[in-house]
């Protein structure tokens, strides 16, 4: 559990922070609702489903580290369209996926999906 609640305050930090609305754009306002009411799910499952919150939160562990590394490699720009930002906002899509999927992604997503954007613009 330790370790979910620290992915949760990394989240949160990331979704809500000086500026986020402006970060995020007057659009992904609905998605932010989702992947915090997605994170609320989390945490109220968490005391009875800590083995598979571990192995998802390790999923997620992996692909923000490609992520990261992909950002040291190409900075994102900031325009709306931002391809390295779209990858951000596709980890946020796989927490939903993961954590508390009846919340509902508008796409499908997977761990897998995550790689191969990251691999496409690391190239």
């Amino acid at each position: 559990p330790d370790a979910a609640i620290t992915d949760l305050r990394r989240q949160m930090t990331g979704l809500l922070h000086r500026g986020f609305v402006a970060d995020a754009g007057r659009r992904r306002l609905p998605d932010l609702v989702r992947y915090l009411t997605a994170m609320a799910y989390r945490l109220e499952k968490l005391p009875g489903n800590a083995a598979r919150d571990a192995v998802w939160t390790a999923q997620v562990a992996a692909v923000t580290a490609e992520y990261e590394q992909l950002r040291a490699q190409v900075p994102p720009t900031g325009a709306p369209d931002d391809p390295v930002a779209r990858v951000r906002w596709m980890i946020e899509e796989l927490r939903v996926g993961l954590f508390a999927q009846h919340v509902g992604t508008p796409r499908p997503v997977s761990e897998q999906r995550v790689f191969k954007a990251i691999d496409q613009l690391s190239a």
